[in-house]
């Protein structure tokens, strides 16, 4: 028996479904109510906390003097170490009279940048030790502004030389030429100093 196709229903057919949503996240308890980054509210509740979390003014005025005490007194130290020792034996050295020969033999040299040949005392303690040490040996001798802008320069180019000479000759760099090189420097570009200073005063 041939089969017959049944009748089209009445019944409306229904689309299919799309996908159906994600399920909502789900925001942990107490984040709904912080801000985004950024928000003036989430600063103004960090400040807040900040605050409350600080210690008394009384207690944090005394915290922070006792650090800026011990600071100073480090610094203090480690300047005065270098500097009285310095300013002492360019004292003595000029009392026995080393200075003024050392200045009579360097006075040459010194003259090329405007400087007397006493200068030469803290111009090598510059470039041995350090600048603290140079500065206490200027201090003892009788320089004027001038002279002591120049000689500043010079010892700001080139000091430290021994020290920092081993530093470069660890990382494989020539120490002696490039203490050469800087003392080298100091000096020219104190006497290039003294001759804008010169012309301009």
């Amino acid at each position: 028996m041939p089969l017959v196709p049944a009748p089209p229903s009445d019944t409306p057919q229904t689309p299919p479904l799309d996908d159906p949503p994600p399920p909502a996240s789900r925001v942990p308890r107490g984040k709904a109510d912080e801000g985004a980054p950024g928000d003036g509210g989430s600063e103004a509740d960090h400040l807040a906390e900040t605050l409350l979390d600080a210690p008394p003014f009384h207690v944090a005025l005394r915290r922070d003097l006792g650090r800026g005490v011990r600071s100073g007194l480090e610094t203090f130290w480690s300047l005065a170490k270098a500097m009285v020792p310095a300013y002492g034996l360019a004292l003595i050295l000029e009392r026995l009279g080393v200075i003024a020969a050392l200045a009579h033999v360097a006075q040459p040299l010194m003259s090329l940048v405007g400087l007397p040949g006493s200068a030469a005392v803290p111009l090598v303690l510059g470039y041995v030790l350090n600048v603290y040490a140079a500065v206490g040996a200027m201090a003892a001798l009788h320089l004027d502004a001038v002279q002591i802008t120049v000689l500043g320069l010079a010892i700001l180019i080139g000091h430290n030389l021994l020290v920092e000479g081993a530093v470069l000759r660890k990382a494989g760099m020539s120490g002696i030429g490039f203490g050469v090189f800087r003392a080298v420097s100091g000096l020219l570009a104190a006497g290039l100093a003294n001759l804008l200073i010169r012309a301009f005063t």
